[in-house]
């Protein structure tokens, strides 16, 4: 069931549903570290805690300050949850096994990617201003090489800060071709546009490659 934060923005706490889906190919575990950009209430943030257990953290941050405080007091009863008031765009991150984004972005940002440890997993809604994005999930398999994957088509509330019109209508050419079915990996390393980039960008590409097959390997 839906919830509504914010009616006149159409804001509300996203599809149950497709949470129980993604948080299950997060593989989240035990005494794990996440970070939840975009927290809201806190809905989704007790469900993650319940996730790393006693012994895990999580790190939630919500930018808007009266959601902020709904989520501290709903937030209580998990020790393990500390709630920030703040950007998830340019708030410091912590090293974090697992990084959840709640609304929707056009691109990874560079701190997103740099906070993950090895092996930590970035999930956030890949999306453009009009029409269906992806979810997109990216694991760090060591410090330059990075797996990804469309895991389901979302529509998303916009993230303030992480959102850019170009790569948006550059974005929404690549989903009309193939909905992201071919992305394979993440790329980081500075590299000429080639056939097997699904979407070039600056500092970062989708690519169509596996992340064993980039450069250095």
């Amino acid at each position: 069931m839906l919830i509504a934060l914010d009616e006149s923005r159409s804001l509300n706490n996203g599809q149950p549903s497709l949470w129980a889906f993604v948080f299950d190919k997060l593989d989240i575990a035990a005494n794990e570290h996440v970070v939840h950009l975009g927290c809201g209430t806190g809905y989704y943030t007790a469900i993650l805690a319940e996730l790393v257990g006693r012994d895990g953290a999580v790190e939630a941050i919500e930018i808007e300050p009266r959601l902020a405080e709904l989520a501290r007091a709903a937030l209580a009863p998990w020790p393990q949850v500390i709630v920030a008031n703040g950007d998830g765009t340019g708030h410091p991150l912590t090293p974090a096994d697992v990084i959840v984004a709640s609304a929707g972005a056009t691109h990874p940002l560079p701190a997103w990617l740099d906070a993950l440890k090895p092996g930590g997993r970035l999930l956030f809604p890949m999306t453009p201003t009009e029409g269906f994005g992806g979810m997109l999930l990216v694991t760090r398999l060591r410090a330059d090489k990075f797996s990804a994957r469309f895991l389901c088509r979302v529509l998303f509330y916009e993230f303030a800060g992480a959102r850019d019109d170009e790569v948006s209508k550059r974005l929404a050419e690549a989903l009309a071709h193939d909905r992201g079915a071919g992305v394979k990996s993440l790329r980081s390393d500075p590299h000429e546009q080639e056939e097997n980039c699904w979407l070039h960008e600056d500092g970062w590409c989708l690519s169509c490659r596996e992340a064993a097959e980039q450069a250095g390997d």
